[in-house]
């Protein structure tokens, strides 16, 4: 049999019956790890016959993909003697490595059993952050299953965090509670981070979105009278929707983008604030979308100048479309009982805003409690 016989057998084989493929290497296994207020912490820890007494101790004993879940009850430094040396205590760093009460530096989803109202997280005003999540593609709480995170206190900018994300992308946290930190209820570094249904309230600032942030989702979130701003967003192609920010004693939504094209920001509200409602610092092509502004006085906050009874302060040189806004009245932006705005008026301090056509009544969304 000649040569080229041989090579157009071997061909039409190969095309009759291909080579069997690789198996697909399996999905990690996920196995669930239980705490519990009523446990003990060990090496072995984790079933449901003998769940862990700390997050920590859980976090320790998990493998990368674990799910943990945590019954209702105090975590933190049980005894409040001021220390998290004691069994049970969560595993903090105080001044020292993380600086924080809990760190999450494997890829878990971590949830409570009970919601957060019944699952707390309690620094007792430690200098550290409550929680710290480094891994990326972390979930942390969930509808229903999340977390209060309180008492983190101050001395560096390092410090009195509830909530900070540090990991590079795709951590979710949903349905959490920080109240009473010194410093920020939920920080977001990071790219295609998601910060859903969560509930910041008597924090120095509620939510800060930073500097190095791009493609993340702010949405359906509380920031509700904390001493600084209700939000602080600084980045590209973030999803601001459906936000509320509310008695907050500075700003309503600080805005900071160099490029704004990819930026969206609806359907979310500011009321009641002592500054104004949104103030748009830095950042061309911003467009602000059925957002409701009223009842913000507009008063002097930290570095930023009085611009009284403004819904929108444009201080960005350049153009912000705020049009198809309700301002509070529906005669439009104007004295009180409206929100001001626009052209003409004090809150364009550097730049114009659009204003008009505006909404003259409120969706449904922006009446209910």
């Amino acid at each position: 049999m000649s040569r080229q016989t041989l090579q157009l057998l071997a061909l039409v084989g190969a095309m009759l019956f291909p080579p069997l493929a690789k198996a697909e290497p399996q999905a990690e296994w996920k196995r669930t790890l239980f705490v519990a207020n009523n446990a003990i912490d060990s090496r072995t820890c984790g079933s449901r016959a003998q769940p862990c007494r700390s997050i920590s101790q859980a976090i320790e004993n998990a493998r990368h993909g674990d799910r943990i879940v945590v019954g209702p009850g105090r975590y933190g430094d049980l005894n409040a003697d001021g220390d998290f040396s004691d069994p049970g205590d969560e595993a903090a760093e105080v001044l020292t490595g993380c600086r924080c009460m809990i760190l999450i530096d494997k890829r878990l989803q971590i949830e409570s059993t009970d919601g957060a109202k019944a699952t707390v997280l309690d620094a007792s005003g430690a200098v550290l952050d409550v929680v710290n999540i480094t891994a990326n593609g972390v979930i942390f709480g969930g509808d229903g299953k999340g977390f209060t995170v309180t008492g983190a206190r101050m001395v560096t900018d390092d410090d009195g965090l509830g909530l900070d994300i540090l990991a590079a992308r795709d951590v979710r946290v949903i349905d959490n509670i920080a109240q009473g930190n010194q410093a920020t209820g939920f920080r977001i570094n990071g790219n295609r981070q998601t910060a859903r249904d969560n509930f910041s309230i008597g924090n120095g600032t509620g939510f800060d979105c930073g500097s190095d942030a791009e493609g993340n989702t702010i949405k359906d979130n509380v920031a509700l009278a904390n001493t600084g701003y209700g939000f602080a967003i600084f980045g590209l192609n973030d999803s601001i929707v459906e936000n509320r920010s509310i008695g907050n004693k500075g700003i309503g939504f600080l805005l900071l983008s160099t490029d704004a094209s990819g930026f969206e920001f609806k359907e979310n509200e500011a009321i009641g604030n002592r500054g104004p409602g949104v103030w748009v610092q830095v950042g061309a092509n911003f467009r602000l979308r059925g957002n409701a502004f009223f009842g913000n006085l507009g008063e002097a906050t930290a570095i930023f100048p009085a611009v009284p009874n403004c819904g929108v302060g444009n201080d960005s040189g350049n153009t912000v479309d705020a049009t198809r806004n309700y301002w509070g009245a529906p005669t439009g932006p104007g004295p009180d009982p409206a929100d001001d705005g626009g052209r003409g008026t004090v809150c364009d301090r550097n730049g114009r805003t659009l204003v008009t056509p505006f909404d003259p009544t409120p969706s449904l969304r922006h009446l209910a409690p």
